[in-house]
């Protein structure tokens, strides 16, 4: 993969969370939703679902999103 199709890569990322945070459902992802109406909040879940979807390889940045839920969620929190 060379640097354009790495940036295209990048880029095509931070659209699609950008698309699914415009209509962030709040009755499946309540804490991402709420993360993001904080002061950088939106750039905390860019960073993210962008870390995950290019160090697992070919993980959906839906399932991403939902990881994010999972490691806000206070009831998953490991003691």
């Amino acid at each position: 993969m060379n640097v354009e199709e790495k940036e295209q890569l990048v880029n095509n990322i931070i659209q699609i969370t950008e698309k699914y945070l415009e209509y962030c459902n709040e009755k499946r992802t309540p804490f991402v939703c709420e993360l993001k109406n904080k002061k950088g909040g939106v750039d905390k879940i860019k960073q993210f679902v962008l870390n995950r979807c290019l160090n697992t390889p070919d993980m959906p940045v839906g399932r991403a999103i939902q990881e994010m839920e999972k490691t806000l969620n206070p009831i998953y929190v490991d003691f």
